[in-house]
């Protein structure tokens, strides 16, 4: 959904369909919303972010860094949160947040 919604209507709509399936399933409401809150935030195109390109748009062409390098981080700061969601699954089922 991300790919095609901006930020906020993505949450809301994503948080109208998380709460509800969370509490259905045995989920903690807590790991629903930091999931979505994780996730809604990540972007992969300049399009897709407005920050980015409000940003960008204030220097007007001028950038003091390297579009192509900072994009690369931004792939890798994305893998980063997905990784870490993945890798949070087992501490979650410790904590009896999941089940």
């Amino acid at each position: 959904i991300r790919l095609f919604m901006p930020v906020g209507p993505t949450f809301v709509l994503m948080a109208a369909l998380i709460i509800p399936v969370s509490e259905f399933y045995g989920m903690s409401i807590w790991v629903g919303v930091f999931i979505l809150l994780m996730i809604c935030d990540v972007w992969f195109f300049p399009y897709q972010s407005p920050f980015y390109r409000s940003f960008v748009s204030e220097f007007e062409g001028e950038l003091p860094y390297d579009p192509k390098s900072f994009l690369w981080f931004n792939l890798l700061n994305n893998a980063a949160r997905i990784l870490s969601i993945f890798f949070s699954i087992p501490v979650w089922r410790y904590f009896g947040l999941i089940s």
